[in-house]
């Protein structure tokens, strides 16, 4: 997304009638009056704002503030010089200092939030931005940098209420069309996405951002080829767009691309060395020893910046880091203050989770026999469990039988079953079988001509209830995997999806994964016989036996290739993108052991489970 930068100009108008007359708010109290003494330094102020000289900018409107310290202008002239200067943190004090003489300034609480927001004082930022609406309420500009902010503390829901009033507001608006295209990219609506960003491309056909929102869209959409083409062309437009150029480089490494994906990565930090989410990425590509050179730069980003999403991605790539080194002690500090900062931004609450479980078993207690077989389900097969259980594996060895088409992670039963649930107003049997219907035509229009398709969303295990019962043949492949094996490789692992909170707290982590396994125990009491589970570790230690089995239970004939599944030429949109172009290997899920003097507090949860 593209966050507006406090106003270049400052509106030279508004400064240049400051000298003639008082600044009336509406109803509030007068503000003071401007106190320009020198109409020739107002003028060559202006004047140098005009040209984009702000160095000169700088100097003038601080000796405007020593000649008239009591009036706003010229701190509010100061503070955005120095933005544009580039010393933002300098620029803040003076941005300030202008509220304290004029405190009804819309403009300059927007121009404070974006420095704010830029600065990663999220809290403060939100709120300058509501002061501003709060004087300025029909402000599109500040709609679309609230709504940025929104975004980036994983409320995409609430971002998208803005974008689409700033749209409202200013309906050829293209930096809102593009932003409202990336909140919707969080709400997985990437059809949507898509065209809110070609509504972008239209208003401004050399838009670089809506390029490359565009391409995330369409790489959600599984049209890989068209996604590349739209990364490239927005790095075309913009060579020094740091998010092309990592966003590239994701889709390279999904698609196995490795060292091209390498080459975006690092594309991306020689624009921008303190791009913290590339360095993360980047991460992920290597084995660390201990004189790798990328150790002592994440270090040093580290102790440079104090914004919590550029400590959580150093933190994050560090504990990989260490753990590659097995300097286990190290990389679980680190891993501990990433996890810690990602919980924060999102505000997760388990609780939240909590009440969610009890709403799906209490709707689903009570459901009747089926009477209706919805079509279009026979020949799907979900694949769902905990993330990082061997849902990636599982997919890859099916997604290579040549009739099966690997569908990836796809969002669409999410949302309908979460609408579903939310709404109430539906018996539950009507709910069901709208829900599968819509389902079904959903996937339709992805099965590329194969005659069975994978769905490996794996917290679509919450939502059996609703294709179980509606389609007696639609395959459920649960995969099950040492529950603390699960939950260590969850808590190491970033995700950029903002839906899995759980992740970020061990306390947290062992509630989730009880709530799992009581649902899951809770379906299969539901549905006798219909999920197979597919456990991890023996699959591993028994490839062909374990894999011949599946086959067998999704009605597939045997295929040899299932065995060679790191051939497989296909994209993989998840954090084992780069684990599944290897071969299978065994003893991952004794990992967690190196680490177990500070798991005590989950394995003391996951043990009570055990045995209740």
């Amino acid at each position: 997304m593209e966050k507006l930068k406090p106003n270049n100009i400052l509106a030279i108008s508004t400064l240049r009638a400051a000298a003639k007359r008082k600044k009336n708010p509406g109803n509030h109290a007068p503000q003071r009056k401007a106190g320009f003494s020198d109409r020739a330094l107002l003028d060559r102020l202006s004047k140098a704002f005009s040209r984009n000289s702000f160095k000169e900018a700088e100097k003038l409107a601080t000796e405007l503030t020593r000649r008239c310290p009591g009036d706003a202008w010229g701190w509010k002239a100061l503070g955005v010089a120095l933005t544009h200067l580039g010393l933002p943190h300098e620029a803040v004090a003076p941005m300030r200092r202008s509220l304290d003489f004029a405190p009804f300034d819309g403009e300059a609480h927007l121009n404070l939030g974006s420095l704010l927001h830029a600065l990663g004082q999220f809290t403060e930022a939100e709120s300058s931005y509501r002061n501003a609406l709060t004087i300025q309420p029909e402000s599109s500009d500040t709609l679309n940098n609230l709504g940025n902010l929104l975004c980036d503390l994983g409320r995409p829901s609430e971002a998208e209420h803005c974008y689409l009033q700033a749209i409202t507001l200013k309906p050829h608006y293209p930096k809102a069309y593009s932003n409202y295209g990336n909140a919707l990219l969080m709400l997985y609506r990437f059809d949507e996405a898509e065209a809110a960003c070609r509504q972008a491309i239209v208003l401004q056909p050399d838009y670089e951002k809506a390029y490359l929102n565009l391409g995330v869209a369409l790489l959600g959409q599984g049209r890989h080829s068209e996604a590349e083409e739209s990364l490239r062309k927005a790095i075309a437009l913009a060579p020094g767009e740091v998010k092309a150029h990592n966003n590239l480089g994701t889709l390279l490494l999904e698609q196995g691309r490795l060292l091209e994906a390498q080459a975006s990565f690092e594309q991306a930090l020689q624009i921008n060395p303190l791009f913290a989410e590339g360095h993360n990425n980047l991460s992920q590509l290597k084995t660390y020893v201990p004189d790798d050179p990328h150790i002592p730069l994440l270090r040093q980003l580290l102790q440079q910046l104090q914004q919590p999403v550029v400590r959580m991605h150093a933190c994050f790539a560090l504990g990989k880091a260490y753990a590659d080194m097995k300097q286990h002690g190290d990389a679980f500090t680190f891993l501990s203050e990433g996890n810690y900062l990602r919980k924060m931004m999102l505000g997760y609450r388990v609780e939240k989770d909590c009440e969610l479980f009890a709403r799906i078993r209490e709707t689903f207690d009570d459901l009747p026999p089926a009477i209706n077989e919805v079509p279009g389900l026979s020949r799907t097969i979900l694949i769902v469990g905990m993330p990082r259980s061997g849902t990636t594996l599982a997919e890859q060895i099916l997604a290579s039988h040549p009739q099966v088409m690997g569908g990836g992670e796809r969002t669409f039963l999410n949302r309908l079953a979460l609408v579903s649930l939310e709404s109430h107003s539906l018996a539950v049997e009507t709910a069901c079988q709208q829900v599968a219907s819509a389902y079904a035509a959903e996937l339709a229009r992805l099965r590329e001509g194969r005659p069975w398709i994978t769905d490996k969303m794996p917290t679509n295990f919450r939502w059996l209830g609703f294709v179980l019962w509606a389609n007696p043949h639609i395959k459920v492949v649960h995969t099950v995997r040492d529950p603390m094996a699960t939950c260590w490789s969850i808590f190491k692992q970033y995700f950029p999806a903002t839906a899995l909170g759980f992740a970020n707290d061990l306390e947290d982590l062992g509630t989730y994964y009880r709530l799992y396994e009581d649902l899951m125990a809770f379906w299969h009491e539901k549905f006798p016989g219909r999920i197979y589970d597919l456990n991890y570790e023996r699959l591993t230690e028994n490839q062909e036996e374990e894999t011949r089995k599946l086959l067998e239970y999704c009605g597939l004939p045997w295929d040899g290739r299932c065995l060679e599944f790191e051939k497989t030429d296909r994209l993989v949109r998840t954090a084992s993108a780069a684990q599944v172009r290897q071969k299978m290997y065994q003893g991952s899920s004794e990992a967690w052991r190196a680490y177990e003097p500070w798991l005590g507090q989950l394995l003391s949860k996951l043990s009570k489970r055990a045995t209740e």
